[in-house]
């Protein structure tokens, strides 16, 4: 991946052997390189970040075995859901574990690796559905496990954030607070596109919606309070 624009890099035979050797040819760079491991492997992906490629290259890796987790996800009427991306996040630290072939299958079917250990558990809708997404907090991952997962239908809310051109802001964060309570909503696909458009899924309910631009904008953020979601809104914001 190269490391600059989070673009994939075109590979051929990009495949370890029976020995677990590998060799690519790549353009001179700096790249991030992800071991993506079958599931039925017991090993966790791994990741590593920012390397700089000026010459041949040697870059030898240690997967640590894991634990499968597996499930399937399924609509309020029993069918399994396809395309809904799994995420792992340590539940003390945040950080999200690199998980391999982790979307569902056409069946609603997913089988992904962790490390041992305690997770939240994310479940993340298609781009456009109207799947709400969900997540699943304080799973004590020690050994094998099944979880599964009920996506509900919600109402799209979709607008277009607009900088002081009038021109869309990209990558805007869009966080969304339950009004009565404050709890914060998990979302997915929750940043605006390059030309400023976002679309989320939300049951019926009030919310706090915030929109946060990158810092590089120097853009402040916008906040609305108490906006009712009854149908699907197309909500816009404006930020200066």
């Amino acid at each position: 991946i190269n490391s600059a624009t989070q673009g994939a890099v075109p590979l051929s035979n990009d495949k370890t052997d029976q020995d677990g050797n590998y060799s690519l040819r790549i353009a001179s760079g700096t790249y991030d390189f992800v071991f993506n491991p079958l599931p039925s492997s017991h090993l966790s992906g791994l990741k590593l970040v920012n390397v700089s490629i000026t010459s041949d290259s040697t870059i030898n890796v240690v997967l640590d075995s894991g634990v499968i987790i597996s499930g399937k996800v399924t609509n309020s009427a029993s069918a399994g859901i396809l395309g809904v991306d799994l995420d792992a996040y340590q539940q003390v630290s945040g950080v999200k574990i690199i998980t391999p072939h982790d979307n569902t299958d056409s069946s609603g079917n997913y089988q992904i690796v962790v490390p041992s250990g305690i997770y939240n558990l994310g479940f993340d809708s298609p781009l456009g559905s109207r799947y709400v997404s969900l997540l699943k907090n304080n799973l004590n991952i020690t050994r094998d496990t099944t979880i599964n997962a009920t996506l509900s239908n919600g109402f799209i809310v979709s607008g277009k954030v607009t900088g002081p051109s009038s021109s869309g802001v990209s990558n805007v964060d869009v966080d969304v607070d339950k009004s009565a309570t404050k709890e914060r909503v998990y979302l997915a696909n929750d940043n605006t596109n390059i030309i400023g458009d976002y679309a989320i899924a939300l049951p019926n309910g009030i919310y706090d919606f915030e929109f946060v631009a990158p810092l590089s904008t120097k853009l402040a953020g916008l906040g609305l309070s108490s906006v009712s979601i009854t149908k699907d809104n197309v909500i816009f914001g404006e930020i200066m």
